[in-house]
């Protein structure tokens, strides 16, 4: 097979890589589909467990919403024919005959020229089809003043009116919200069948590597891919399990990898190129795992690596930290969102209009960072004032959306539409 020399800066070979090996973005993600279909799987959990998750089943209203005829306001509910001609001139005059405080009924019922006190949310005692604010009227002993007629029908929310028993509320693959807990409760409903979250171990892999309070020394670098990691997990609504970094050495990446593999996704993160110590393709191999990509043709991003073992799906991120946030972006977040069922599978996508002239180097797709600006009701983008190297997370940090360029372009010019990934 041909290869093709690849010389580094300094103009010495530095090493090898065959040709055919590389594959574009549409086809590793045509690929991580086909691998991940029907990985779903059913949880019943509480509802206060269900913050994020997505509907596994139909939800129908176990009784009618509000359960009861009841007060919108706090004030008096009387009868509208008694009230319709009242006026700051020429008050309407009520007995009061009963409160109503909210979680009480009242066994009486309203007759004419009565009226009973009622506290927002108490049930309408009979004969009362109306609710009188209580700032129009004037409490004195045991009557009441009404200083405006109110129609008939005002300031009650009606039995059913929200929802009727037996109906669907929501239907499966709804996501679940606040909101959606907070109705669940009011219809006695403590738990859910949804899709199930997937466990995620996270892995980085390096000797360079230091924990976020160590001092910084000559020739290391603090951890950051792993709180990278943890929070664009926690952006899907996954809490990873986070295992003990892993050293240059393949016995330690070896067991670590093993630790992983009893997660439904292992992210490695670092020892996926091809220098003396990036053993994670070799551990992957030995440990069973099947590879059906380990590089694709965009930058940063190149060495990303996905397999696949019994039902863990393990994806090999590279090392550098903007390449190991992209690629999480653009592979891995749409196959755990579909996991769980969500359809918010990819960054949402918009158009905007390039502020500048871009120009790249051929080859690979490029996955820009840029910032937007929002200017006479479009959006625009350019490109923060910092280095887009693929260790530079200040020009991700700067940024709010990802612009894509394909390989077979090298200049764009300022005023051209484009379409961008909004972070």
């Amino acid at each position: 097979m041909d290869k093709l020399v690849c010389p580094c800066i300094c103009g010495r070979v530095k090493g090898y890589f065959q040709r055919g090996k590389m594959i574009d973005i549409v086809k590793a993600k045509e690929i991580i589909d086909r691998e991940s279909e029907g990985l779903c799987e059913m949880d019943e959990v509480s509802i206060v467990d269900s913050l994020s998750c997505v509907l596994f089943h139909d939800i129908y209203a176990t009784t009618d919403l509000p359960p009861y005829d009841r007060s919108a306001m706090d004030g008096y509910a009387v009868r509208s024919e008694d009230i319709e001609k009242a006026s700051e001139e020429m008050p309407i005059i009520l007995n009061i005959i009963d409160m109503v405080q909210t979680g009480k009924v009242s066994e009486k019922e309203v007759g004419n020229r009565e009226a009973i006190k009622i506290m927002t949310g108490g049930k309408i005692p009979a004969g009362a089809d109306t609710v009188v604010m209580k700032e129009f009227t004037e409490e004195e002993g045991d009557i009441v003043k009404v200083y405006k007629g109110v129609a008939k029908g005002r300031n009650i929310c009606y039995r059913g009116e929200d929802i009727k028993e037996g109906g669907i509320v929501f239907k499966k693959g709804f996501k679940v919200t606040p909101a959606v807990i907070a109705l669940c409760a009011s219809l006695g409903i403590s738990r859910l069948r949804v899709y199930r979250k997937p466990k995620v171990a996270i892995l980085t892999i390096g000797d360079e590597l230091l924990d976020i309070d160590e001092e910084l020394k000559d020739g290391k670098i603090r951890d950051s891919n792993k709180y990278a990691l943890i929070s664009q997990l926690n952006e899907c609504g996954i809490y990873p399990i986070i295992l003990e970094r892993a050293e240059d050495r393949f016995e330690d990446i070896y067991k670590k990898v093993n630790e992983g593999l009893n997660s439904d996704f292992l992210l490695t993160s670092g020892g996926v190129s091809v220098g003396d110590f990036d053993f994670v393709k070799k551990v992957f191999k030995e440990v069973g795992i099947k590879i059906f990509f380990d590089k694709v043709a965009i930058k940063p991003g190149k060495p990303t690596v996905f397999g696949k073992k019994d039902k863990t799906i393990v994806f090999g991120l590279p090392g550098n930290p903007v390449a190991t946030m992209i690629t999480f972006y653009e592979f891995v977040r749409p196959v755990i969102m579909r996991f769980m069922g969500r359809e918010d599978l990819c960054l949402k996508e918009t158009e905007a209009i390039l502020d500048e002239d871009i120009t790249v180097e051929p080859g690979r797709m490029k996955i820009l960072r840029v910032k937007t600006i929002k200017r006479d009701n479009q959006i625009f983008v350019s490109i923060p004032p910092t280095h887009q190297g693929s260790a530079n997370l200040l020009s991700l940090a700067l940024s709010d959306a990802l612009l894509k360029i394909p390989g077979d372009k090298s200049e764009i010019k300022k005023g051209t539409k484009v379409k961008i990934q909004l972070l």
